[in-house]
């Protein structure tokens, strides 16, 4: 069986599209907030640079292209995020899907969903999550997998509140570990689709506190922004392919068209020299 080239390849060969956030300069860096260059703790919330939906999908899609996904897979993928905040009401993690189907309205589409709709776990499913970070402070990937068992739980939670209008929020204990908040500040857990165990919330704060704190040295700081360095710098080439500039593949709304990266990508010729692999 012939399987196109994995995207992955290409990806190295054509850095922007991994570069759409832009760059993040020395002069910002240098900024009133930015990272203190002296001792060793550092402050999480003012070290932290905020990483543009785009960019955090442009991430979502890389991973899936690691896994095996095909270019016309790739072609065809429609992408829906949310994104959580944490104790503190930081930007933490967003919540990355993709389906086969343009996803609307992500509370009703999740209640229309069949679990076994994305049936085995291949890597050339489209229906997938991947939880990114929000800030440079957060890991790249925390999640990436097959499935949209977390969308359906959002989805069951947030009919259960009254419906995804009276969602305010969605608050990320752990970047796997999500409630949503009501309108009147109550939180609901997504595991259990009821209202918290304030039991349970008091352990994860607990939790929440020492991670912070464990987190909060600068060699750790420094560490993670060179991790998210290939989506937040402009590639050699100046940020352009094709002579095209990053917001060419960025919609009004900030997110990544799809489709017209990934054809970009191959109208820049970027699988030259790549022969197919051949599965016996």
């Amino acid at each position: 069986m012939t399987r196109s080239t994995s995207l992955w390849r290409a990806l190295v060969l054509a850095p922007w599209l991994l570069a759409v956030a832009g760059c993040s300069s020395a002069e910002d860096d240098a900024s009133p907030g930015g990272e203190a260059e002296t001792g060793e703790e550092a402050d999480l919330v003012a070290a932290a640079r905020a990483i543009p939906p785009a960019a955090a999908q442009a991430v979502t899609l890389r991973e899936r292209i690691i896994a095996g996904l095909s270019v016309e897979s790739a072609r065809k993928l429609h992408m829906v995020q949310l994104k959580a905040q944490d104790f503190r009401g930081q930007e933490s993690v967003y919540l990355n899907f993709t389906a086969p189907d343009a996803i609307q309205d992500p509370w009703s589409f999740a209640l229309g969903l069949d679990p076994e709709a994305w049936g085995e776990e291949t890597s050339e499913s489209p229906w997938t999550t991947t939880i990114t970070g929000a800030t440079t402070v957060h890991a790249p990937v925390s999640l990436s997998a097959v499935g949209l068992g977390l969308l359906v739980k959002l989805g069951k939670t947030a009919q259960a509140m009254g419906g995804g209008a009276r969602v305010k929020q969605i608050l990320a204990a752990t970047p796997t570990r999500f409630f949503l908040v009501k309108s009147n500040d109550e939180l609901w857990d997504v595991e259990t689709a009821a209202v918290a165990d304030p039991a349970v919330l008091a352990e994860l704060k607990v939790e929440y506190t020492k991670t912070v704190k464990s987190l909060s040295r600068q060699s750790l700081v420094r560490d993670m922004k060179q991790k998210w360095a290939p989506a937040m710098s402009d590639p050699a080439n100046g940020g352009r392919s094709s002579g095209r500039a990053m917001g060419d593949f960025v919609g009004k709304d900030g997110l990544l068209d799809v489709a017209r990266a990934v054809d970009q990508l191959v109208a820049d010729q970027a699988f030259v020299g790549l022969a197919p692999q051949i599965d016996s």
